[in-house]
């Protein structure tokens, strides 16, 4: 966040955040073609850390979509 918004997370955040993380990985762990399409790779791509990067790739999402990346003051 420190990147993106220019400050750290609060404690909320930081949790929320994590809980967030948490709760895409467990739903992805089943499921390597929805990690795929987030990830934007062909059926044949191999699935070295495929869950850890496509949640990964949703909390970054979550972040970049805050309005407070879009408006800094």
């Amino acid at each position: 966040m420190l990147r993106c918004l220019g400050r750290r997370p609060s404690p909320l955040e930081r949790r929320v955040l994590l809980e967030f993380h948490e709760s895409q990985r467990v739903t992805l762990q089943h499921d390597p073609a929805a990690c795929r399409a987030i990830l934007g790779l062909d059926a044949g791509a191999a699935d070295d850390d495929l869950v850890e990067r496509a949640t990964w790739v949703l909390v970054a999402r979550v972040i970049l979509n805050l309005d407070e990346f879009f408006t800094r003051e």
